[in-house]
């Protein structure tokens, strides 16, 4: 396939991703599904993605930031959307006219977002994010009554929901999620003894959902799990996920090389004898990692071949032995092709990473090709 004169494309697989929203409706045990579609919805397309997700119901969506919530206000999706970077003077009115629900995440936000509101008008949706272990971002666990209050006595703000990270429900020993769990209850009940209504309450993410029952409240905010990947590689297998991305190329020229050939930037592979070399176009610029060749493997006609010498911006070579590929033949780097597969998770295991980096390296130069398999 040539999409603009590029080889290569990732196929973004609908009806996986509308199988993963069911598994993870069936395990949210009744919960409200908010969907994580920030940075391209993981390098699988935020639009669309956003779109199949409201097909199947899907009652929020949360971005990163501003810009990727007017992203979805242009391709007319409405859905109730939560952004989680704290709010800034610049843009906060252009948040607010959008509809685009603010993360409260510093006691001072409060008046930022609710004199905007009332310059314009329009009562802001906000969320009030606690920090309850993750250390990142949110009102410090000491001080969430108080801005809770604030939020509550403020004619301008909805009090919308309340949420919390879970910094290690991806990891075996889930000491930590609970005390984070425990934690978050107790700011809950806290702000309900002061009359206040917290709202939308949701602090599982895909570990949590996959993880620990516990953390379910009356909402779910799941990322990487609708994409078909456990957060942690070494779980997959522990769930019925199916991979949503399969990267692809072509097969683009064929050369055999003699015994001692050096391959590609630095001579850093040397043929041990006579062999065929496809040269593949992909590289990093597409996405794959400069670091990986001897770790690498590709499918072609549904077997495996290593990935050789250094990665270039636009091409790697696959050493194909005495094969009988051939020029055109296409080219599976993560995914499934005849009854070979090689996963997203087998592949971040290898290099040490996760899955969701491996989808958002994926670049905006490949182009999405929408199936439904």
């Amino acid at each position: 396939m040539s999409l603009g004169g590029h080889l290569t494309w990732a196929e973004i697989d609908i009806g996986a991703l509308r199988h993963n929203y069911w598994l993870i409706k069936n395990k949210a045990s009744g919960a409200g599904i908010m969907a994580v579609v920030k940075a391209d919805a993981y390098g699988h397309g935020m639009v669309e993605a956003s779109k199949t997700f409201i097909e199947e119901g899907v009652s929020y969506l949360a971005v990163a930031f501003v810009k990727e919530g007017i992203e979805l206000r242009e391709a007319e999706i409405k859905t109730p959307t939560l952004v989680f970077a704290r709010p800034t003077r610049d843009f906060i009115g252009t948040q607010i006219q959008n509809s685009l629900d603010v993360t409260i995440a510093d006691p001072e936000d409060v008046e930022l977002v609710a004199g905007a509101a009332k310059r314009l008008s329009i009562p802001a949706r906000v969320h009030l994010n606690v920090d309850t272990g993750m250390s990142r971002l949110g009102v410090e666990y000491g001080d969430v009554v108080a801005v809770a209050q604030n939020i509550n006595s403020k004619e301008d703000l909805v009090f919308a929901g309340i949420y919390s990270h879970l910094a290690t429900s991806d990891e075996f020993d889930p000491s930590h999620s609970k005390i984070q769990i425990q934690k978050y209850k107790d700011v809950i009940e806290q702000i309900r003894n002061e009359g206040i209504s917290p709202g939308l309450c949701h602090l599982a993410n895909s570990g949590g959902l996959l993880n620990l029952p516990d953390s379910i409240f009356n909402m779910v905010r799941i990322g990487i799990a609708l994409y078909g990947h456990n957060p942690n590689p070494l779980r997959q297998k522990e769930d019925d996920l199916l991979q949503v991305m399969t990267l692809k190329s072509t097969v683009s020229q064929i050369r055999t090389v003699t015994e001692g050939t050096a391959v590609s930037y630095g001579r850093t592979w040397i043929a041990g004898e006579q062999t065929k070399l496809a040269t593949i176009p992909i590289g990093y610029a597409d996405g794959i990692d400069r670091s990986l060749p001897g770790k690498l493997e590709v499918l072609i006609n549904g077997k495996r071949f290593n990935v050789v010498g250094r990665v270039t911006m636009d091409m790697m070579m696959a050493d194909i032995g005495n094969s009988d590929v051939k020029v055109g033949d296409e080219v599976v780097v993560y995914g499934t092709q005849g009854t070979e597969s090689i996963s997203i998770s087998e592949v971040a295991q290898k290099f040490n990473s996760i899955s969701y980096e491996i989808t958002c390296s994926v670049s905006k130069r490949v182009p999405r090709v929408y199936v439904n398999s």
